[in-house]
């Protein structure tokens, strides 16, 4: 049985109807690779909750973080038209996924089903849009502007100006640089006004001092009411 806040559950009514025996919901622990680059996955899973750290392989073998996946978030999708994954993921965090298996979704025919093909198209889109904005997040000059626009990232895929904070050893990773200049990086957004601490594993974004430290043009995080959705399921 779907749950009713489980993202695939926001497929369009008919499409939920011949699914909904198909789809398992179940969790994910810290650590735990969600899908392997390169491997033909023959599920597709939407994260309902947690977070996951992103890897690309690169052209000298070594696998690096690109990004942050999280609520919404589609993995598998390649594997509906026979193409490998192109990113490794692996969990951050604990978490939920609702997984569906390409069996089902190729037994109704839904790959032809132009509400179906829609929410593919939407899901694929968000997904590029996420690596798009940790790309731009990336290319930030310093440390300091890399961090605010982490946080705005991560506070528009949280869709809240409380955000669960991942670890200092996972922002370095992210950004290429040492826990250490993470700890100084935060502290000196929290100086600036751009954040506050709640508690060791919560913050409070303060959109507009946390953009002018960011030094872009992106748009202070809005109120969980009129935050963007990122739930790929939204057609």
């Amino acid at each position: 049985m779907v749950r009713s806040d489980c993202p695939l559950g926001k497929l369009p009514a008919a499409q939920m109807d011949l699914l909904r025996p198909w789809v398992r919901e179940h969790g994910f622990r810290r650590g735990e690779v969600l899908q392997r680059q390169g491997h033909n996955a023959q599920t597709i899973r939407v994260i309902k909750s947690g977070a996951a750290l992103l890897y690309r392989d690169g052209r000298d073998g070594q696998s690096r973080s690109v990004g942050i996946a999280a609520q919404g978030h589609v993995l598998g999708l390649p594997g509906l038209f026979d193409h490998v994954v192109v990113m490794t993921t692996v969990a951050i965090s604990e978490g939920r996924v609702c997984e569906l298996g390409k069996e089902a979704i190729t037994r109704h025919g839904l790959l032809d089903d132009p509400a179906f093909r829609h929410w593919l198209v939407g899901s694929l889109m968000r997904s590029m849009s996420n690596q798009a904005d940790w790309a731009q997040v990336a290319r930030a000059p310093g440390v300091v502007c890399q961090l605010a626009g982490a946080l705005l990232q991560l506070g528009a895929l949280q869709r809240s100006e409380r955000i669960r904070m991942p670890g200092h050893a996972v922002l370095a990773e992210l950004l290429g640089i040492t826990r250490e200049s993470v700890a100084r990086g935060l502290a000196r957004l929290e100086d600036k006004g751009g954040i506050t601490r709640v508690g060791r594993t919560y913050c409070e974004l303060h959109g507009e001092r946390l953009q002018a430290c960011a030094g872009g043009e992106r748009p202070p995080v809005p109120a969980p009411s009129e935050a963007p959705r990122h739930d790929l399921a939204q057609g």
